[in-house]
């Protein structure tokens, strides 16, 4: 009987295990200023290290201080998709991902666009595709002179002809 007992309690963990699979891998929600963050944890594309800032002042994900230290970098290094923090806080690594998308629905990187928000007409420049949702991020300059990034559907933008902007 205890060995009938036992030999059932102990089919279902060997019935459901899956040899070679790995759990531990990871995706990010977080995109901040047209950068992926990635927080204690290393993305699953194939990427390239592009540099690295040591000194930087962050406890916990706050938005405010990521975009801070995002900027930090793009004046160091403008060329990088996303930033891995490492659970040390003592470093964090710059990447630049391979094969990400050039153009997209009749759109190339650094078309000039514009397109309506709130009832202003924005006019910028793409600087990032993501064909998944079906949308670019926008670099523009706001009224008060602040550049920003937005994310617009591919839909609502047209392009500026090359003539309208000289």
């Amino acid at each position: 009987m205890k060995k009938l007992l036992f030999t059932v309690l102990l089919c279902p963990l060997f019935s459901f295990s899956q040899d070679g699979v790995d759990y531990k891998l990871a995706r990010t929600g977080e995109y901040v200023l047209g950068v992926y963050i990635f927080v204690h944890s290393d993305p699953i594309a194939p990427y390239d290290f592009v540099g690295k800032i040591d000194k930087f002042d962050i406890s916990k994900t706050d938005t405010k201080e990521v975009e801070k230290i995002i900027k930090k970098a793009k004046k160091k290094n403008s060329d990088f998709d996303g930033m891995i923090i490492k659970k040390d806080y003592k470093h964090i690594e710059l990447i630049k991902f391979g094969g990400r998308a050039t153009s997209y629905a009749g759109f190339a990187l650094g078309d000039k666009v514009q397109y309506e928000s709130f009832g202003r007409l924005i006019q910028g420049e793409i600087v990032d595709f993501l064909p998944h949702r079906q949308r670019a991020t926008i670099k523009y300059t706001d009224p008060e002179g602040n550049e920003k990034l937005d994310g617009v559907a591919i839909k609502s933008l047209n392009k500026i002809p090359e003539t309208a902007t000289e």
